[in-house]
This record gives structure tokens, sequence and C-alpha cells, in this order.
């Protein structure tokens, strides 16, 4: 303790020189255990009152900014507008916490309350108060915020312009001017606090400039100062004014609110620095900002002509969802602590898919990272050459280009020499045929995540003809980008992916899979699919880390990590190769071998035994048939209410099941829907006989001719257009069988047992002659512990926790054939499940776990519980 507090009393000295304030920054790191990220030896009109501040990481996030005030003054000494330039330095990086140490103790400011929350911890209440783990406990808690953080304040300032803007100039196609003026606001006010934050006091700020005049354009105003901007090798390729004339017309009042609101935050009590923001958080800031806006047609006329409205919307179209800046860290740090740090600094870099450049920034700030690097502009003038970075979005690329040429001016006082290359392509065609050899060292992306038949018609046959034979089926779109990596990663070069968690298991993947395994070792795998990871997203991610594989080099255990809450602290264990498990995260290792399987199934070490144990039993399609129900093609239109079923013509329908309707082991006594089902026996009804024998449903139909007839299916000629599209015969469908919904957070099986109801999408199971004894012991081992545990295992995941079910899942389904087990224990498991298909009771439940298990050739109690995948819940 005495040794901290040397530190913070020479801390708080005024006199010291960098060198020894930048040592005495890193000691204070060291022995607290905090992870320093960045120091600002000073900042901004502060140097009379504070003395140096550090920003400091946890859980592979920027967590807190610990500033330290000059002769140990007291945070509660400040004058109230000392206290909010200084904890505007939190807020400006993004951070919610600001730590101000003295000899007795901290205080800790949560700066997203107006007024602070603040309170003290003396080091006599806790002697552990400085340390990081301490703080640990304080993080943990929920706060309740007053004021919106900075990305939230930034971006809600530059919605309201926009729409503004919009509107009064009426820009129906204003995406790219109003883009372009945003971004040289961005850049022309971090040339101002840069200048500001390193004591060049030339100049004037904006805001001075059009009060000496006020005649001049918002375009003319940005020029100006982009041109006085003195030393600074201003990059060619930065803006294009001839798009910002189109805001010529703004009268001087709304051009001085307009730049105004970049000064003063109109949410938050601090100013806007973005300086700060360029250093750290102008990177997650970007991620949204190039959610850009977007024309939206009025769904109905309207009395009076209106322009068009407008609203921020990602491009989901094309895969376009954001990167969490933990993951960016995560990446990188797995590079820097696998590398020589000369490597490090060094390595040739692309990301294929780059959007606002979150994955190269991250890169970028953690290779010149002043606490590791000892020639900022020697380093930077290195990392800045070997990055490369394609996006087919073009306020994608413009806004990683600011992003970057910012970070470049923040390190060095300057910006590169030659220009960035930043390409606005489609990474397909540029891979597809490359214009000579190329490999990276480091292929990193988060590719866009677009099943086949979302992906724009023309770009088809360029995708199809890329992956050649890596693909079997219908390929996703991110599979192409990840065949960029495997192709372009050098020897000993790695490719670390943002993938969906169906990449483990599709058979559309498969071969991909086996080419990773045969020239790559698996590094890392994290299954993320239990966390909300992509707000805007329904994807369900998969960290994957590998290295080309090169001869004279043995190959290491993977390490597999599964995650549903406490991303960072699972994430740091990975990084620190450190094996275990809690109710949280597991962090655990596999051999290389195991990737060599069809599937990579990702189980906990608890699950491996049982899943050997089941190797050599019978697929379930080997003893019955899975199908899938009903695919009517228009369900808004063929299910309708049972009550609204002409009863003279409900001959040509059937009780339809649905989805949340299914109970566990019975079917419930009402059905609520019936589906138009136009069959007598197994024959298909025609036009002529449905209108003459069902004048009310015909009519119906017809009534919906337009939502009918304008299915693809029916424009291709594939059927008439009354016809639901798969409706399944009778003879298969109509018959005992078993069903389950297609998401399933816990076994919800049923057993239809006359065979009269219909399923929609869904599976059902039956058996080759109705055999019920099989049926009912297949339903008790669906809704048993075991087979909960192995559906939960093998089913791709979705939201909240749920699985989702389907045919594929359940033919690979295994378990002991009914024919094979003793007929006194198949006749005591049969009598146990028709007992709870007429009530259901939980010890009787647990009888069936025991004997399913038995039959598994297990104990009831050696079944891994699926408590991880309830937490996801």
């Amino acid at each position: 303790m005495d040794t901290i507090q040397a530190t913070i009393t020479r801390l708080t000295e005024l006199n010291l020189s960098d060198d020894d304030r930048r040592g005495a920054l890193r000691l204070f790191a060291a022995e607290t255990g905090w992870h320093p990220s960045d120091e600002i030896l000073r900042y901004r009109d502060t140097d009379s009152y504070a003395s140096g501040h550090l920003l400091v990481e946890h859980g592979l996030d920027h967590t807190a900014a610990i500033s330290f005030l000059a002769g140990g003054a007291p945070f509660s000494g400040l004058t109230y507008q000392q206290q909010t330039t200084l904890v505007g330095i939190s807020y400006n990086n993004l951070i919610d916490w600001h730590l101000f140490p003295d000899r007795n103790g901290l205080y800790r400011i949560y700066n997203r309350c107006k007024p602070f929350k603040i309170d003290y911890v003396s080091i006599h209440e806790d002697s552990r108060a400085y340390r990081a783990e301490s703080f640990d406990r304080v993080v943990g808690r929920r706060e309740n915020p007053n004021l919106p953080a900075l990305d939230d304040a930034l971006l809600g300032t530059v919605s309201k312009w926009r729409r503004i803007l919009a509107s009064e100039l009426s820009l129906t196609d204003e995406t790219e001017s109003i883009a372009e003026l945003f971004n040289a606001v961005f850049f022309v006010r971090a040339l101002e606090d840069h200048r500001r934050n390193t004591g060049v006091v030339s100049g004037y700020s904006l805001l001075e400039l059009i009060d000496r005049n006020p005649s001049k354009t918002v375009g003319e105003l940005l020029a100006e100062q982009l041109r006085d901007s003195p030393g600074k090798n201003l990059p060619s390729d930065i803006f294009d004014f001839d798009l910002l004339k189109r805001f010529d017309s703004i009268d001087v009042e709304t051009r001085i609110d307009l730049l105004s609101d970049f000064y003063q935050n109109r949410f938050a009590p601090y100013q806007f620095d973005f300086s700060l923001m360029s250093k750290h958080a102008l990177s997650r800031i970007y991620e949204r900002y190039i959610s850009i806006l977007r024309p939206q047609p009025m769904i109905q006329q309207t009395l009076f002509a209106v322009s068009e409205s407008v609203s921020e919307q990602p491009r989901k179209d094309l895969g376009e969802i954001y990167t969490p800046q933990y993951i960016a860290r995560f990446f990188v740090r797995f590079l820097q602590e696998n590398m020589t740090p000369s490597r490090f600094r060094s390595i040739r870099a692309i990301d294929p898919a780059c959007g606002s450049g979150m994955f190269l920034r991250t890169l970028l700030e953690m290779q010149c990272d002043p606490a590791r690097t000892r020639d900022i502009a020697k380093t930077a003038e290195i990392a800045f050459r070997n990055v490369r970075g394609i996006d087919i979005e073009p306020n994608a690329i413009k806004a990683a280009r600011l992003s970057l040429y910012l970070l470049h001016l923040v390190l060095t006082d300057h910006f590169p020499q030659s220009n960035l290359e930043l390409e606005c392509e489609n990474a397909l065609e540029t891979f597809a045929n490359p214009s000579g050899s190329i490999s990276f060292d480091a292929v990193i992306a988060n590719p866009p995540y677009v099943r086949w038949e979302k992906v724009p018609p023309e770009w088809h046959q360029l995708i199809l003809d890329y992956l050649g034979d890596d693909i079997s089926g219908r390929p996703d779109l991110y599979l192409a980008f990840l065949k960029i990596a495997l192709e372009n990663a050098s020897v000993n070069g790695y490719f670390l992916f943002v993938l969906p968690h169906t990449f483990l298991l599709s058979a559309n993947a498969s071969r991909i899979r086996r080419r990773i395994h045969e020239n790559f070792w698996i590094r890392h795998v994290v299954d993320l699919s239990a966390m909300k990871v992509f707000d805007a997203a329904s994807s369900y991610p998969v960290l994957l880390i590998a290295e080309r594989k090169q001869q004279g080099v043995s190959e290491t255990p993977a390490f597999v990590t599964k995650c549903t809450g406490f991303v960072g602290e699972a994430l740091q264990a990975a990084l620190e190769e450190r094996t275990e498990s809690n109710s949280f995260y597991s962090v655990y290792t596999v051999e290389q071998d195991y990737f060599g399987q069809a599937d990579w199934r990702l189980l906990y070490p608890g699950d491996y035994q049982l899943a050997r144990k089941m190797t050599d039993l019978p697929r379930l399609d080997s003893i019955y048939q899975v199908n899938q129900g009903v695919n009517s093609g228009s369900d808004s239109v063929f299910i309708r209410p049972s009550a609204e079923v002409p009863s003279s013509e409900s001959a040509l329908y059937v009780p339809l099941l649905r989805d949340r309707e299914m109970e566990r082991y019975r079917v419930p006594n009402m059905i609520s829907s019936s589906m138009f089902y136009p069959f007598e026996g197994d024959r298909l009804l025609d036009e002529a006989e449905i209108s003459k024998k069902a004048p009310e449903t015909w009519a119906y139909l017809e009534s919906h001719y337009p939502t009918l007839s304008g299915r693809a299916s029916v424009r291709r000629g594939d059927f008439p257009w009354w016809r639901p599209e798969r409706p399944r015969l009778p003879s298969t469908l109509l018959r005992p069988k078993i069903v389950g919904p297609h998401l399933m957070l816990f076994p919800k099986f049923s057993l239809d047992i006359e065979g009269e109801l219909a399923v929609s999408r869904t599976i059902y199971i039956s058996h080759e002659t109705d055999d019920e004894d099989a049926l009912w012991y297949l339903l008790a081992v669906l809704n048993s512990k075991i087979g909960h545990w192995q559906i939960a295992t093998q089913s791709h995941k979705y939201s909240r926790g749920y699985a989702r079910v389907e045919a594929v899942t359940l033919r690979n389904f295994q378990l002991p054939s009914p024919s094979a087990i003793q007929s006194s224990v198949l006749r005591k498991i049969v009598d146990k499940t028709k007992q709870l298909h007429s009530e259901f009771v939980q010890s009787i439940q647990e009888e069936i776990d025991e004997m399913v298990a038995e039959q598994f050739d297990v104990t009831v109690e050696s079944v891994p519980s699926v408590s991880m995948e309830k937490n996801k819940a």
C-alpha cells in the first residue's frame, strides 16, 4: 500500500517531466492491476489543477479513466467547471467511470448522471480500493443514468440535423451530401480540438469564423478551416466540396445553430472533444454513424405534398451489421500476444468487409500503443501503410478513411504521407480476379451474413464461380468471404472471423470446414450464440481464429470458449489460455483432430464422454420417418380461424396445430385454426371441383387472388394460383405422429395418436407401420433429459436461448432402437408415457428420465445439465 501511495504522491507533482510522468502512470497501473490502454499527460487548460490521466481497460474494453489532481487536492474541492472539464475526458472516450485517487482513497464518478454520481472509498474501509478487482464490484451494479452516452448524444445531434436539413432543403436523395457535410464537420472539429489540446492557440474556431464572416456558406467555412491547418499535409482524398454546395442556401442563424451543436453537447453538460474521440471512441461511433439515412416511400397518398421521410437503418440487405469493440480487441490482442513485437507492429492486414474500419482501427491503436512503442511516428508510418480495407458501401469507406486519418493525426500530429489503402469495391470481384500474388499476415472480418435467397441476383454467378468445389448446396454470402481468408492468409498467417453459429453445423459449409481443418490449426473458437452481440441482427455469432499450418511447427490444442455472460472476462480467460468453468462461461481445450469431424459441435467438457457413448447407436431416421409440415406459401390466406370455416365445406379443411399451441406429451383438446386442404383421399381436387363443392371457400380464395397469384412459385408456373405450395399428402401427414415446435426452449413433443392434425413447416415424425408402442417410446425419449441434451447440443441457436429444431437435427438424433429394448422395460416406458399424456406429473417425468437414461447405458445424473442453455433465457 505504501508503494501505491508513494506513486500517487509523485503523480500529483506538476513539475514532473513527460518521461517521468509516463513512467509513474504505468507504475500505478502495474501496482493496482489495471491494464493501461492510453496515457494523456496533459489536457486542455487543466495543467494548473491536474497532472496526468490514464485510460484503463478490463475485460477487453475501456473501463475507466483515472486522473491525478495537483498537490493531492480532492475532487470535491474543484469548481463545477473544472470537474466537468476533467470528467469530460472519460465521457468523450465513451467511458462511464472516472476515478480520482489520492493518498487516502479515491473518488469514483459515474459521468452519466446529472449531477454526478460520486462516492468516495477510503483505504481504511477497503484496503484494495485502488485495485482493478475492487472496481469490478462497482461496475457490476446496474446504474440508472439520466444522461445519454457520448455516441447516443452525438448521433442524436446528427439525426436531428439530418431530418431538419433533408426536410428544409427537400433533399430526397440526401444521403451522400449529408454524409459529406457531417464527415467534414467531424474532421474540422477534430483538427480544432487537437490544436487546442496540443497547446496551439492560433487560428479561429468555426463559430468564430462565422461571427467574423456571416456571409460565408457552411462549405466555405469548412474549407477555410482545412486550408488554415498548418503543417498537417491534408490528404488529397478527404472531401468532395461540390457536394457541400447543396447547403449554400442555409441562412446564417441555421448555420450557427448547426455548428454550435457540435461544440456544446445539447444532451449532457460536457463539451464535445473530437480530438479525444478520435483516439478511441470514434471507431465505435462510426460503427453506428454509417447506419445511413435512406428515403422511405410514403405508404399512402397524402392531401398535401410532403418531402419523403427519412430514417436511420443499416443495410441489412447486404448484411451490414457492425461489430462490438470487445470483439475487435479480442482479435487484435490475440495477434499481439502471438507475435514478436516487431512482427506485430508491421503485419500486413486486410479486412475485406471493413465497414467503418473498426478492426483496422483497433489494430492500429494497439500497434501504436504509447505504452509499448518507443517511436510512435515510425511505427505509425509502417503500420498505416500495411493495412487494407474493402467495402461495397461508399459511406462506410469514407467513414473508415476519416477515422484512420484522425487516428494518425492524434498519434503523430500529422496525417499519413500517402493515401490510405481503403477501397470502395466488391471484395469478391477483387479477389476472384487478383492482379497478382496476394498474401496477408492477418485477414480479419465480420463478413456479411446474407442467405442465398437474399443475395443480389447479379452476384449469384460471381459467388458460385468463386466458391467452386468448396461449396455444396446454396451458399451463404459469408462463405465467399471466408474463402478469401483461406486463400490469402500467408504461411504462419491468421484469419480472425466473426461467423454465424450455423457455420459449425450447416451442410453447405462442410467443405469449407474440411479445408480449414486440412490447412489451418484452429487456435480459438468462441461460442457467443447465447449472447445478444448484435442489437440489430438475429444472428448468433461464433468467433474463429485459425493459423495456417507450416512445416516443422507442431500443432497445439484448440481453445474453445462457450459463454452466456461476462463476455469480457470469458475472452480474457481465453486469451490467457486459462481453462476454467463457471455459471457464465467455460474455457477448455480440444485436440485438432476434433475438427476433422463433419460437424463442429461445441460441447461443454462434461458432454464429450456422453457424446462418445452415442456414436454406435442408430440414427432416428433409420427407424422413423422425419418430415416437414405443410408449407402453404401464404399462411395468412390458407390458414383461417376454425370458426370462420363454412360448416358445409369443412371437408376441404384440416385442423392445424400451431407451434404456440403445442404442449408436452399431448395435443390440446381445442384447435383454433384450420388450413385449406383440398384433397379427396390422396387426390388433389381441381379448380372445378372446389368451386362446385365449396363455393364460399372459392369466393374467399378469389378475394385474395392478388396475394396468391403474386407468389414467386405461381409466377414461375409451378402450380395454380389457388393451391397451397407444398400441402403434403394425407397418407403421409394425417397419420399417428409425433409433433414438436420449430423453436424450443425445453422439450415440447406431443403425440397426435389419432393422426387428425396438420402442422405448418415444423417437423413431424411417424413410423412406417404406425407402431404405437414405438411412437410412445420415441415420445418418452424426445421429452427426456437426455433427449433435451442431445437436441440442445445439435441444434442451431436462436434468440433467447431457443433451439431451432429442424428435420436434419432429428434425423441425426441417436437412440436405442425400440426393438432392442427388453419388452417388459419397453412396456413400462410406454405405460408411464401414456400417464403423462393424460396428466403431466413431475415425479413420473423423473422416472422416465431414469428409465430412458438406462437404455443409453448412462445414469440420469451423468447427463449434463443444460443449465448454460437455460441461462440464455
